[in-house]
């Protein structure tokens, strides 16, 4: 048996046809932005490769109009009650509401027997008066 050379058929056959030229692409599927031509096959394309669940239903079931017609209003009212709670979101954010909770816990003190000196380097006699306006603020208010 003869062994196969360079350009014999036989060794041609067994490794398959040549490759072909790569198909250049046309200047309609090189363009960075692709253009639809109506809302109707823009509407497609979205609910073709969108991630959003149920939307490719809008555009699969065109026999069975009922269907397409379900899940268009179950589509737009998840849409619709989406849309609603931002609004409430943004509504309660930009009213910058606040809140303040004060709680004041104080018991009457039983005045000790014995006074010990505390070392104040404040002389009473010069801030009696300071001290007598200070009680009877502190008594307005809370009396």
């Amino acid at each position: 048996m003869q062994g196969l050379g360079k350009g014999d058929k036989r060794e041609e056959q067994a490794l398959g046809p040549e490759p072909s030229e790569p198909r250049q692409p046309t200047e309609e599927e090189e363009a960075l932005i692709e253009f639809h031509r109506s809302y109707r096959e823009l509407f497609q394309f979205f609910c073709n490769n969108t991630t959003i669940h149920g939307a490719i239903r809008l555009v699969c079931s065109k026999h069975n109009r009922m269907k397409t017609a379900f899940w268009a209003v179950l589509w737009l009212c998840t849409f619709g009650m989406m849309y609603w709670q931002f609004a409430l979101l943004f509504e309660e954010y930009f009213s910058y509401p606040v809140s303040l909770n004060i709680n004041l816990n104080s018991d009457k003190l039983v005045f000790p027997a014995v006074t010990v000196c505390t070392l104040n380097p404040y002389r009473y006699t010069e801030i009696k008066e300071d001290l007598e306006e200070l009680d009877r603020i502190t008594e307005q208010t809370l009396f």
